[in-house]
C-alpha cells in the first residue's frame, strides 16, 4: 500500500511556510493479518518506508521492500503515478483501487459528486447512488459506466458525467471488488491511512511545527526503523559512528 501525509515545511517558499507531501509506503504479508474481534483485525508486521519529495526516490525506497516479493497486491487510490510504476515494474501484481475507512470509497466519493449535480431531488440521488454501489460490489463496473454514459446532461453535470466516466473507465479492472473479496484480499486503505497517522501526524504534525527538508526526513526515517522493527540496526549505527 501506498498514500501520501502533508508536512508544513519552512524552506523553498519562506517566509511563507509549505505543505509538501511525505510519501509512505507499508509493505505486510497476507498471514500477518490476524484477528483482533468480531469486527476488527490488526497487521502483527510490517515494513516501512517514507520520503518527503518527489516519487522516483520513493519508489527506490519501496522496491527494495517489494523486489524480493514473488506474489504482489497492491492497493491504492487513483493517482496515476502509482499505478504507471506498478504496471510497469510488477505486471503480474493483483491491483486494487482502495475503500477508504469512511463509508465514501474513492469509487463512490465520484459517484457522489456527479450525482449531487445530476439528481436535485435527495431522494431520488439516494436511491441511483445505492443502486450503482450495489452494482460497484457485484463486479458490475460496466454496466455502472453504461448507466452514467446514457444520461443526457448539460452544463456542469456534462462536465462531471465525463470526469466520472474517465475515472471509471481508467480503473475499471481495479474495482472488481466482489471477485477481491471472494479471493480473500483486502479492499480498505486503514492500514496505510493508520501509517499515515503513527508515522507522520503524531510526531511531524504537532502544534506550531515547521520542518526544514532534511529534518523532516531525517525524523520520518527513525520513525520508519521504529514501527519497522528496525530499531536496533540505529542503536548499532549510532554506537559505531562514536
Amino acid at each position: 500500500m501506498m498514500d501520501g501525509g502533508m508536512v508544513l515545511t519552512r524552506e523553498e517558499s519562506w517566509p511563507a511556510p509549505r505543505w509538501k507531501e511525505l510519501k509512505v509506503g507499508r509493505v505486510f504479508a497476507a498471514d500477518a493479518l490476524l484477528p483482533e474481534n468480531e469486527h476488527r483485525n490488526f497487521i502483527h508486521n510490517s515494513g516501512y518506508v517514507a520520503h518527503l519529495g518527489e516519487c522516483e526516490p520513493f519508489f527506490d525506497k519501496l522496491s527494495l521492500l517489494t523486489d524480493p516479493l514473488p506474489n504482489m497486491v497492491w492497493i491504492a487510490d487513483g493517482a496515476r503515478w502509482i499505478w504507471r510504476w506498478v504496471a510497469e515494474q510488477y505486471p503480474g501484481a493483483v491491483q486494487i483501487l482502495d475503500r477508504p475507512a469512511t463509508r465514501y470509497f474513492h469509487a463512490k466519493e465520484k459517484l457522489c459528486e456527479f450525482a449531487q449535480l445530476a439528481f436535485p431531488e435527495e431522494p431520488t440521488r439516494k436511491e441511483w447512488i445505492q443502486k450503482q454501489e450495489d452494482l460497484l460490489f457485484e463486479d458490475q463496473v460496466a454496466l455502472v459506466i453504461a448507466n452514467v454514459s446514457l444520461m443526457s446532461l448539460k452544463g456542469q453535470p456534462k462536465d462531471k458525467q465525463q470526469a466520472l466516466l474517465k475515472y471509471y473507465q481508467n480503473n475499471e479492472h481495479r474495482m472488481r471488488y466482489g471477485t477481491f473479496r471472494e479471493q480473500g484480499y483486502l479492499i480498505g486503505s486503514e492500514p496505510i491511512e493508520a501509517a499515515i497517522r503513527h508515522l507522520i501526524q503524531q510526531r511531524l504534525k504537532l502544534s506550531g511545527q515547521r520542518w526544514t527538508i532534511a529534518g523532516a526526513q531525517q525524523v520520518a526515517n527513525l520513525r520508519v526503523a521504529e514501527k519497522s522493527g528496525q530499531w536496533q540496526k540505529v542503536v548499532q549505527l549510532i554506537e559505531h559512528s562514536g
